[in-house]
């Protein structure tokens, strides 16, 4: 079972448990795998503004407060990440393929999947405000 099955064939079984519209899943898989995309950016910059500050630029967007710069960074890099998961993993075509492949495993594997895209998901999170505050 890979990554993608699960993240897909998890969500699809959450929303369709509540008696909605399973295929509702397929946005919410992206929406995480946006997120774990953009921490992984998150991470790079963490570690790159640590450990190499002569690689990042001063002040990228002068003129903004450091509150409008973040949401500005936030909104672009966000529609960008998303924009390239839907093009590429997030089509409908492979969310069905996900599934299908995703029903096909048995209840003891199914239970256990869901930890497989929560530890390395926090992790990460966990990885990069670690490195942020030291």
């Amino acid at each position: 079972m890979n990554i993608l099955t699960i993240l897909y064939g998890c969500q699809y079984e959450e929303i369709a448990a509540k008696g909605k519209d399973g295929n509702k899943g397929r946005v919410a898989a992206n929406v995480l795998l946006t997120i774990f995309f953009l921490l992984l950016i998150a991470l790079i910059f963490v570690i790159l503004y640590k450990y190499f500050p002569a690689a990042l630029p001063k002040n990228p967007l002068r003129g903004f407060g450091p509150r409008t710069a973040g949401k500005i960074i936030a909104l672009v890099g966000f529609g960008a990440v998303y924009g390239l998961v839907l093009l590429t993993v997030g089509t409908e075509a492979n969310f069905h393929r996900q599934v299908a492949a995703y029903k096909d495993y048995p209840a003891s594997v199914k239970k256990k999947a869901n930890r497989l895209i929560l530890i390395p998901f926090f992790s990460m999170m966990a990885l990069v405000i670690l490195l942020a505050l030291l």
